[in-house]
């Protein structure tokens, strides 16, 4: 039962698609780590009455403590339609996002020095930044950009979002080429509802399927047995 319990969570989180709905959010602190003259790192806010870690995925907006506004919950697993998100128009999207998912998942790893680079890297992804990077700065960026590519698609991301404030509809609606429509709203975030799940290696999933064969083949014959007597 422990195989089949494991094969039906892995299929539900491959297979479930990404819901967009509204929530009510109050933006509480940035962190108090700096770089780039800007606050980096985990912030903190409050969705539908629960705190949460969040990650800034928009420089350019910018966002104050104690803002309070209804975002758009957009998730960023099988079947994400980003049409109220700020950046979803890019090219390579959803995947943009879930890169700058992957990447906010690390701060919570990463030692502080690492974080103004991290958040570089994301901030590279929607806005460009990091583009007038010269020497260590470009090597810390470039590397950052190249673990997120690397390593983004060996996660699900069912449980990661993008909080973006309902009054970018407004901006999208009378014009809707006009990304990021910076101006328009507060700053955009990532939420993740716990941590990313890992897809399983190949070979997990074989041992898997194989104990499911085994197990039903193991019944069949206890049901047989039963049969015959």
């Amino acid at each position: 039962m422990r195989f089949l319990a494991k094969v039906a969570t892995l299929s539900v989180l491959a297979a479930t698609p990404a819901m967009a709905q509204t929530g009510t959010f109050k933006f509480l602190q940035g962190s108090s780590v700096y770089a780039w003259g800007v606050s980096v790192g985990t912030y903190k806010g409050v969705l539908n009455g629960k705190n949460v870690d969040i990650w800034c995925v928009d420089f350019v907006n910018h966002i104050s403590s104690g803002n309070q506004f209804t975002v758009n919950v957009t998730g960023l697993g099988v079947g994400a339609n980003l049409g109220n998100t700020r950046f979803g128009q890019l090219a390579n999207q959803p995947n943009v996002y879930r890169q700058a998912a992957w990447l906010a998942s690390q701060f919570k790893t990463q030692a502080t020095s690492e974080w103004g680079y991290i958040h570089a890297a994301i901030w590279s992804l929607t806005s460009g930044f990091g583009s007038n990077f010269t020497g260590a700065n470009l090597t810390k960026l470039n590397y950052w950009r190249t673990q997120a590519s690397t390593n983004y698609t060996k996660y699900y991301y069912n449980n990661a979002y993008i909080l973006t404030d309902v009054a970018l509809n407004r901006c999208q609606a009378a014009n809707p080429t006009g990304m990021p429509w910076n101006g328009c709203g507060k700053q955009e975030q990532i939420y993740i509802d716990g941590g990313l799940t890992p897809v399983p290696e190949p070979a997990t999933m074989g041992l898997l399927a194989t104990g499911l064969v085994a197990m039903t083949g193991a019944g069949w014959m206890r049901r047989r047995r039963q049969q015959q007597h």
